[in-house]
């Protein structure tokens, strides 16, 4: 069950809250009426998709990017062969890359745009 206090009472009951949660219970603390945090239990689980997601972005912010020109139309349009070797070289280009089994993850894990639009 989800309990509001404010934030003076969390303040003057910091230990017995704390216990509280350590029992499952969730607190919000409210300043001025207006609900200001969420008080709860971490789950183990969740502290380690954290670690796997800052892992793999440490990893892609370390990693050399490919460089993408920008090109015309009729460059889009171009002969099947042509496409195909591009497509290739892509494809090989890829392959180069190390793959590491960081663990899973869901797109709102990697991407912020996901948590602030939850706000």
């Amino acid at each position: 069950m989800i309990k509001t206090i404010t934030a003076t009472e969390a303040n003057r009951r910091f230990s017995e809250i704390l216990r509280l949660i350590d029992e499952g219970e969730t607190f919000i603390v409210t300043t001025h009426g207006r609900p200001r945090i969420r008080m709860e239990r971490v789950r183990e689980d969740i502290l380690e998709r954290e670690a796997a997601k800052e892992r793999l972005l440490e990893r892609l912010r370390s990693q050399e990017g490919y460089a993408i020109v920008p090109w015309t139309r009729d460059e889009l349009y171009e002969d099947e062969e042509v496409l195909h070797r591009e497509h290739q070289e892509f494809l090989d280009y890829l392959r180069t890359l190390p793959v590491l089994n960081i663990g899973p993850w869901t797109r709102d894990e990697l991407y912020d745009d996901a948590s602030e639009s939850e706000e």
